[in-house]
């Protein structure tokens, strides 16, 4: 009876800023090796929209973990992108380390994801149908001291940006300049 020979380690490899692979190699019936990897970002948060994961300097998060395959024919992983097999040539995982904007109220929406540089963008709106909102207006928590304001905007006009390492979001202040805090924001 023939044995197969024992498969040799995994031709492909991916690494990146906090992405972890946990490789497996299993034979078929046919004497191939089969190499897969489950991807995931490490160390992985309590809230995962704190922290996304990223191929190929693609803005687009990718759900983690997630099974990836081993093409030998290019020595790359690819991963199902909506049923199409994507090679896969670079892998991030992106962390929030901004933590949240004080809303002052349930009328206020900030939608957020990073950027293929890893910035997260939370774009401030009022869902109440109010055309303004307000920036660190005080009295409440984030204002004062660091955090110039108040400032009234448009409502979907603050892109307030949490760049990778910082600590605080920022935004581009008409009134105060670029890089201007922000922590408090409010819809009348």
């Amino acid at each position: 009876m023939f044995e197969c020979p024992p498969c040799p380690p995994s031709p492909c490899s991916l690494t990146g800023p906090m992405v972890e692979l946990t490789v497996s190699t299993t034979l078929g019936s046919d004497c191939c090796c089969i190499y897969t990897a489950i991807a995931t970002c490490n160390p992985i948060p309590a809230d995962k929209r704190k922290q996304q994961m990223q191929f190929n300097g693609n803005a687009q998060s990718i759900p983690y973990p997630l099974t990836l395959i081993c093409d030998t024919t290019t020595n790359r992983y690819t991963y199902d992108n909506s049923g199409i097999q994507t090679q896969i040539t670079s892998a991030q995982c992106c962390q929030n380390t901004c933590g949240t904007i004080n809303k002052q109220n349930t009328q206020v929406d900030d939608v957020f994801a990073p950027d293929a540089t890893c910035t997260y963008h939370r774009i401030l709106s009022c869902i109440n149908g109010s055309p303004t909102m307000r920036i660190n207006q005080p009295p409440g928590a984030q204002t004062g001291p660091g955090y110039p304001g108040p400032e009234m905007f448009p409502s979907g006009a603050v892109d307030a940006i949490c760049a990778v390492g910082s600590t605080q979001y920022v935004h581009n202040s008409p009134m105060f300049g670029p890089n201007t805090p922000v922590g408090k924001a409010q819809c009348p």
